[in-house]
């Protein structure tokens, strides 16, 4: 994946240094995916997922199965696709057999790109393969390097209903705490990456980092001196 090929350079080049991993959203999959696979083997000495799913399906069925969901959430992920799409497309379709940029272009949902783009791009016969192999959850057990996973409990990507559920009703959150590795942490707060602070003394000023950053950077430093490190010859 783009992601071990990155650790593993950053590993090559810095082989005594402690390297730690962050990632949000769709990223932080990837990287619970890569920390599972690589076991006691990881380059990281720590990591911390942001807005993690742990699976797509399940989450993008529900998420598209309402009005506001299909219409808001969806509709605007898929555009953000489709910007680069709009800049790279071109270049994809020299390089990809059988890549139908129009197709993608006139996507409208999420799922709908997905199935413009799976086939060709990744060669999966069907979207389901392609959803069950890239999740991250079939990997939590196998974390081994310390991991804190920081979730909101209001983020509209894995809730569901006119009276919304909490985050930790739609996560695997019991299989992250069997594993002693993996410290969940859910806020009350905080939509989708979306944990702005604010001070108020004479109106809204927003503060120069966020809850996760924060968060993030105590993380480390409470475990920087206790990884070991990890030499990559």
């Amino acid at each position: 994946s783009d992601m071990e090929t990155v650790i593993n350079v950053a590993g090559s080049r810095y082989p005594v240094a402690q390297l730690y991993g962050v990632g949000f959203s769709a990223g932080s999959n990837q990287l619970v995916k890569y920390l599972g696979k690589s076991k006691k083997f990881s380059r990281l000495c720590a990591a911390v997922s942001v807005c993690n799913g742990f699976e797509y399906s399940s989450h993008l069925s529900r998420l598209e199965a309402s009005s506001m969901g299909k219409g808001f959430y969806s509709r605007g992920m898929t555009f953000l696709h489709q910007e680069y799409l709009k800049k790279h497309g071109k270049d994809l379709e020299k390089k990809v057999p059988g890549f139908d940029l129009n197709r993608a272009l006139a996507a409208t949902s999420h799922s709908d790109l997905d199935e413009a783009l799976v086939q060709s791009l990744y060669g999966y016969e069907e979207i389901s393969d392609y959803y069950e192999a890239v999740a991250s959850r079939p990997y939590i057990p196998s974390v081994e390097v310390p991991l804190l996973c920081i979730q909101a409990a209001d983020d509209p990507l894995f809730t569901e209903g006119e009276e919304p559920s909490k985050c930790w009703e739609t996560l695997p959150v019991d299989e992250l705490h069997d594993n002693t590795n993996i410290v969940y942490f859910e806020t009350e707060l905080g939509s989708h990456l979306n944990f702005v602070e604010a001070n108020r003394p004479e109106g809204v000023i927003r503060a120069d980092f966020s809850f996760s950053d924060r968060a993030i950077a105590t993380f480390f430093d409470t475990v920087k001196d206790q990884a070991p490190r990890r030499i990559m010859f």
